[in-house]
């Protein structure tokens, strides 16, 4: 089956969030503000945070509006389909999941990252998030996996996966076949698949 017959609902639902495709424009301010209070948890892991730019309304906008168009088509390999994650009660925005498909040795998967402003840590928001939207990938029936990479010393990256449900599946350096290795670190791979989904 192809990729491009996934189909994603527009909202997900849980106990306590909503994960959103889109979010209106009057939540970028909200979103500038999460990324600033958040700029030191985020810069030791994503190269994005590192450059000042992300951090302005414009760029905020610009990546909002992309993403829009996006998921306005068919799901394609080696694109980013963020969820934005927000809190039932107040509307607000509070993070970001991300989807990216690729093929690994053969088999098509998702890897997802993610990220969630300082203010909403300790929450459980993350692991929640995470877990409704893998039950979505795999419900697609197209998907082998969903996988969640992230770095050794990433210790609340890998806790957020456990609790969600995932796996340890192996170790290695940026031979592994991930969406976007690096040579220069080690990494560390955490899994849901379907025969785990389904059982």
């Amino acid at each position: 089956m192809m990729l491009e017959n996934i189909i994603l609902p527009d909202i997900i639902e849980t106990p306590r969030l909503r994960l959103l495709q889109t979010v209106p424009d009057t939540q970028v301010s909200v979103m500038q503000a999460a990324l600033r209070e958040s700029r030191d948890i985020l810069t030791p892991w994503f190269k994005w945070a590192e450059l000042p730019e992300t951090y302005e309304i414009s760029t905020i906008q610009e990546r909002l509006n992309q993403s829009r168009q996006n998921w306005d088509s068919a799901m394609k390999k080696d694109i980013d389909y963020p969820y934005y994650i927000t809190d039932k009660q107040t509307g607000d925005f509070q993070g970001c999941l991300g989807i990216m498909l690729f093929d690994c040795y053969g088999k098509p998967h998702a890897e997802l990252g993610y990220w969630m402003r300082k203010a909403a840590h300790g929450k459980g928001y993350m692991p929640e998030a995470v877990q409704h939207l893998s039950d979505s990938l795999l419900d697609s029936g197209i998907l082998h996996k969903v996988t969640i990479v992230c770095r050794p010393v990433n210790v609340a990256s890998a806790r957020v996966a456990e609790k969600a449900g995932f796996v340890f599946e192996q170790s290695g350096d940026g031979t592994l076949c991930l969406r976007d290795p690096d040579a220069d670190h080690e990494y560390m791979v955490f899994q849901r698949a379907v025969a785990d989904h389904n059982d």
